[in-house]
């Protein structure tokens, strides 16, 4: 910006001269400013926010969390950050030696502590370098119908290349990250290509909520999540929406319902396509501790994924849950899968579970006690094992 002859004013005694410039400071600025619609962000310290950081229409936002916390304590219904309209937003951490912190919340579940102490005891998060945390609107989450604590991804788009999500919650889903579409139709997408997204509570989708959105996970970790609700998703919830994942890590989150890892809503536009990457150590109370899909919704598992070591409620005698796919016209296994793919099967009943996958047998268990999983013509089924009597 300069002045110029046509737009100068003289300053007169009476009336009032306001600057927008934010507040500036000799380590930077409570204000950003975008040159041709691109800003570049570099935190040099702990930064607390009292009103949401929105990238809107025509913005392009670069945020480098530099091994800095992000603290939002405002009560706005978007969240920590909202990409929305076509905005963008790149999220790294740029930092060569990040700290280790630790967070925890409270047993009643309505503070997020965070400390570069170690907690006594288990039951925390361990986060590292740059944090975004504080989003959610209210210790009683069933009260609210807000989305996104973290960052709210309506219309927008949203690359994830470092730092850390934990600590944010929302009453309906997605309490990291919540990816939805805008009132002209048009799909969210968000790009997880590194970093974690861990601690957050959501009804559904406790690290992600995904709503005629389109989710692609590459790389990172979705880890130590929590959904309260009637759906589930302790790790991802996908409604209308698609995901797809080639890579990365889905461990250790926790559903009060369904779908420990992953949970499909019931809708025939609810899709997941798996090729690599990792569903592990994940619980549901009810089905699919590792992925639940009910009969409407699309599966298709190529390459080399890993859905294992998932179950049904919490502890050392929970029995396995990995994968429950209620319908077996919509589980596709396609082409033969590779070497590391390990897939566990959970049905209510025998019979077939796949649309083909037979050459890829081997890849497959059964998570029900006294079955087997078998190749029957092109398709994979679920057959009482053979018994074995002493002579």
């Amino acid at each position: 910006y300069s002045a110029t002859e046509e737009t100068n004013k003289v300053l007169e005694p009476e009336g009032f001269y306001l600057v927008d410039s934010g507040g500036q400071y000799e380590d930077g600025t409570t204000d950003i400013t975008y040159t041709d619609g691109t800003a570049y962000v570099y935190l040099s310290a702990d930064v607390s926010l009292s009103d949401t950081l929105v990238v809107g229409a025509n913005q392009t936002l670069y945020l480098c969390l530099n091994d800095h916390v992000l603290d939002y304590n405002g009560n706005s219904a978007s969240g920590a950050i909202t990409v929305r309209d076509g905005g963008v937003l790149y999220l790294t951490d740029c930092c060569t030696a990040p700290t280790t912190r630790y967070g925890r919340w409270n047993e009643a579940n309505t503070v997020y502590t965070i400390s570069t102490s170690q907690p006594d005891g288990g039951n925390f998060d361990t986060l590292m370098g740059g944090v975004i945390t504080g989003g959610g609107f209210s210790a009683n989450l069933s009260s609210q119908t807000y989305n996104g604590g973290g960052v709210w991804v309506y219309n927008g788009t949203f690359y994830m290349y470092g730092g850390t999500i934990a600590g944010n919650t929302a009453a309906g889903p997605g309490g990291g990250v919540y990816v939805t579409n805008g009132a002209d139709g048009a799909y969210g997408v968000f790009y997880l290509y590194d970093g974690t997204i861990t601690g957050n509570r959501a009804a559904n989708g406790g690290g992600l909520g995904v709503f005629q959105g389109e989710f692609y996970m590459s790389g990172g970790e979705i880890t130590g999540n929590t959904a309260t609700g009637s759906t589930g998703g302790g790790g991802v919830y996908v409604s209308e929406s698609e995901f797809h994942m080639s890579g990365g890590s889905i461990t250790d989150n926790r559903a009060t319902a369904n779908g420990g890892g992953v949970v499909l809503s019931y809708s025939n536009k609810s899709k997941f396509n798996m090729s690599g990457g990792s569903i592990t150590g994940n619980s549901a109370g009810t089905n699919g501790g590792g992925v639940y899909a009910p009969s409407s919704a699309y599966i298709t598992v190529s390459g080399a994924p890993k859905i294992i070591n998932n179950t049904k409620g919490a502890g050392d005698s929970a029995p396995a849950n990995n994968l429950v796919p209620e319908s077996y016209l919509r589980f596709t296994v396609s082409g033969t899968l590779g070497t590391g793919a390990s897939i566990g099967i959970f049905r209510t009943a025998a019979g077939r579970f796949s649309a083909g996958g037979a050459d890829s047998v081997s890849y497959f268990s059964s998570d029900n006690a006294g079955y087997i999983v078998e190749a029957s013509s092109n398709n994979l089924i679920l057959a009482e094992a053979p018994h074995s009597h002493p002579i």
